[in-house]
């Protein structure tokens, strides 16, 4: 594989979009119509996508024609005839390939060139993208318009290669036609390509064997030509449908019944099944509302369900194996088909279920099982994809601060709106985890996203910007809603691709955004109005940036040079005055810092404006709950926390006879019990060794201070904890020590107000003069030091 490191004359754009489908085409017609240089890279022949390759017989779309078709040009809209409810391979390929040329694509594409590897420049804000024939190219934005069901998946079955006879992969037909005349036929798998070819290969096999691990719950298509009048209605119709369609919840313009299905009796439940069972296809999973939702709603659709696969499967045991017994009826993709179960009741064809009789073998002249073997000519696998994340993750993909994104997502996809990744700037993904993708019409969502995504990147162009990043803590909790939200369903429930169960070894998460289609739009117009809250925008100009980022200094002349590269940190107390030095400096030095303070508004800008490698979590120091949540938080996008830096304090100065004692406990729970709050969550996250924890004190810690006897009186507990810290977390390789500083020349602090000239405590120079100290025991270079007091007066040490 070409790496970005030999490639010595790229194409260059501004916007390079990888993928040809629907999203991609639309990605590539909008970037232009918005004035910028577009490439596009596709790995096959011609436009089409994921309907380029699957062309097995009785490939069809199970959304209506209609709705599955662009919306933005009502010209083209208007001009295309779809023949069919439901339009099949050949016809929705021949519609991509009129859009192309409609609107001039092709000659923006690159075409057989399959995208091997990525890597983001900091020094330049540009993305470099090489491919399998070595052609390279350098974009400011990388769009990845690679499809959610693309990857092929081909299962690791024991002796696959020794087959002697025909292989075929539904996800990869052959263009040339395919006879199955007089051959004995295996099929693996049936999920939804396995369903809708099951038919067709058995009108012409000379015999068929199903090989079946887990049933799927289908619908007959009731799929039928449009009638002349039907089209003069749909065109009439077609706004109407369009405005209905833009925010609803699945981007269609179809509705549940009125009522819930336990609100009404037996007769009117029973109708309501049966003409939603009538309309045909993955609809009768939303016949009520609360269907996927209350496991006794969703038990009165089995029921009605199963009783229509009895009615048409002559066997019994064979209708028994065909039902689903694992799963709640739609949180599987309910496929779409033309015949189905009537199949089965084919002499000549036989379902071999693989939970009484696992394969244990391919071997040269069929398959073999546990009960026996099964003589084949052919051997269909129907085995899916690596849904949502597969296509993203075969690409070497490597971002900012080393981010690469197999490591990213080794645990799960984590996005901020389905569309961005902390770490990879100026990347995007259309149509995969954490949006709506695959639970909603495709078609729409793809404009959706490409639209929000080329206002984006329109709007930096405006305002100077070269780069555009989502923040780690806005992907973390998008990403953790993503999540919640499923977690109110039933769809958890079942081991689909909707999880990643069908690839062996994936992480289980629910991958798409399951709160709908038009609450996920909402969602986006508002953030784009709130001047795209959740996401970095920065100028960068040469590579002074990156060389900033990595810079060492000095705590005190002749010190050590320290460095914090690669350090996970949460700096508390840091919206302003000294925690706020201490990030700029930690970020300064390489690290990732995680800002947390009562102070939302000033976090939330502190963050934004040193970029990256900061971000904010809201913490009240006093709250246990609160800890385990950022502690929680950190972890889930970081993996660990290496650094804990103790800020949070409040300073009063009055006798000790006018505070109350609600003031005398606040100001210990702030000032000591926070700290060790913090010190008990963040422990267990530190790794084995070199983990370190500051507690910023006080002078008062050592001296006392007669005018703020209860402010003394915590910052010495806080200066005592830390040496019990020390000491009891030894034997775990975790450092404590405590940083007394005078006090500090920070917005912090009201000078007027403290009457400086009267105070025993000596007044320390600047709050970086402190941030360089805590940074210096942080780091590698202060490992020697553990359990130490450090009193910092006008930059001097001790």
């Amino acid at each position: 594989m070409n790496t970005g490191d030999d490639i010595l004359r790229p194409e260059t754009c501004d916007v390079l979009v990888v993928g040809a489908g629907f999203a991609g085409l639309y990605a590539v017609h909008r970037s232009v119509a918005a004035g910028f240089t577009t490439i596009g890279v596709e790995a096959a022949p011609g436009v089409g996508g994921t309907w380029y390759w699957n062309r097995y017989p009785g490939a069809r779309c199970d959304v209506e024609s209609i709705d599955y078709s662009y919306s933005f040009d009502p010209e083209l809209q208007d001009s295309w005839v779809w023949s069919e409810r439901y339009a099949t391979q050949p016809e929705i390929q021949a519609y991509l390939e009129h859009v192309a040329d409609r609107f001039g694509l092709r000659p923006h594409f690159r075409f057989g060139r399959r995208v091997e590897g990525a890597r983001f420049d900091e020094g330049s804000s540009a993305w470099t993208v090489t491919t399998d024939t070595g052609d390279a190219y350098r974009a400011r934005f990388l769009v990845l318009a690679t499809g959610s069901l693309s990857a092929p998946h081909r299962p690791g079955i024991s002796g696959a290669d020794d087959f002697a006879g025909e292989v075929l992969f539904t996800a990869c037909w052959p263009h040339e036609d395919v006879s199955f005349a007089g051959k004995r036929v295996g099929v693996i798998g049936t999920g939804s390509s396995g369903i809708q070819s099951i038919p067709i290969i058995a009108e012409q096999a000379a015999s068929l064997t199903v090989f079946q691990r887990s049933p799927n719950y289908s619908v007959p298509a009731f799929n039928r030509p449009l009638t002349e009048e039907e089209q003069v209605r749909i065109r009439a119709e077609y706004p109407e449908r369009r405005r209905k369609s833009a925010y609803s919840g699945a981007g269609t313009p179809h509705e549940t019944y009125p009522r819930g299905a336990l609100e009404i009796d037996d007769a009117e439940r029973l109708a309501a099944f049966e003409a939603r069972w009538k309309e045909g296809g993955v609809l009768f999973a939303k016949t009520f509302p609360d269907q996927t939702v209350d496991e006794a709603v969703n038990r009165l659709a089995r029921d009605f369900a199963e009783a229509k696969i009895r009615a048409i499967v002559t066997d019994r045991r064979v209708a028994d194996d065909l039902i689903p017994v694992d799963h709640p009826i739609g949180t599987k993709r309910i496929c779409t088909d033309s015949g189905y179960y009537e199949t089965f009741n084919r002499d000549d064809v036989t379902l071999v279920n693989l939970r009484r009789e696992p394969i244990t073998a391919i071997t040269e002249r069929g398959i073999r099982t546990t009960a026996g073997s099964y003589e084949l000519d052919t051997i269909v696998y129907a085995t899916g994809f690596d849904a949502m994340t597969g296509a993203v993750k075969r690409i070497d993909i490597r971002g900012a601060r080393g981010a690469e994104i197999g490591r990213v997502w080794a645990d799960g996809p984590v996005t901020y709106l389905g569309m961005a990744i902390p770490g990879f700037p100026n990347l995007f993904t259309l149509n995969g985890p954490g949006s709506p993708s695959v639970l909603a019409n495709m078609v729409l969502t793809a404009e959706q996203q490409v639209d929000w995504l080329i206002d984006l990147i329109a709007d930096c162009r405006s305002r100077g910007f070269t780069e555009v990043e989502a923040r780690a803590d806005a992907a973390a909790k998008w990403t953790e809603h993503v999540s919640e939200t499923a977690h109110k369903t039933l769809f958890p429930r079942a081991d689909s691709w909707y999880m990643g169960a069908n690839i062996e070894g994936k992480k289980r998460t629910f991958m798409p955004y399951i709160g709908g289609f038009g609450n996920y739009r909402r969602i986006c117009d508002q953030v784009r109005a709130d001047g795209y809250e959740g996401f970095v925008l920065t100028e960068r100009k040469g590579a002074g940036a990156m060389t900033a980022r990595t810079a060492a200094v000095r705590p005190v002349p002749g010190g050590p040079v320290i460095g914090l590269a690669g350090k996970v940190a949460i700096i508390t107390g840091a919206a302003r005055g000294q925690g706020a030095a201490e990030a700029e400096l930690f970020v300064r030095l390489g690290a990732t810092v995680v800002i947390t303070d009562t102070n939302e508004r000033d976090g939330r800008a502190l963050a934004d404006r040193l970029g990256p490698s900061a971000s904010f979590l809201p913490l009240d120091v006093t709250d246990g709950s609160a800890w385990s949540r950022v502690v929680a938080e950190t972890t889930a996008v970081h993996g660990r926390i290496d650094v804990l830096v103790n800020n949070a304090g409040v300073w009063r100065k009055a006798p000790l006879e006018e505070w109350t004692e609600d003031e005398l406990r606040g100001m210990l729970d702030v000032n000591l019990i926070g700290p060790i709050l913090g010190m008990r969550a963040v422990v267990s996250a530190m790794p084995a060794a070199g983990g370190s924890i500051v507690n910023v004190a006080s002078t008062a810690a050592i001296r006392g201070h007669g005018g703020a006897l209860p402010y003394a009186s915590s910052k010495w507990g806080l200066r005592g904890a830390s040496r019990s810290a020390a000491q009891e977390y030894a034997s775990r390789g975790i450092r404590v020590n405590c940083v007394c500083p005078g006090v500090v020349d920070t917005p912090m602090i009201d000078a007027a107000a403290l009457d400086l000239s009267r105070q025993p405590m000596p007044r320390a120079g600047t709050a970086e003069e402190i941030a360089n100290m805590v940074a210096f025991l942080a780091s590698d270079a202060g490992a020697y030091c553990t359990g130490a007091d450090f009193v910092v007066d006008g930059g001097a040490t001790a």
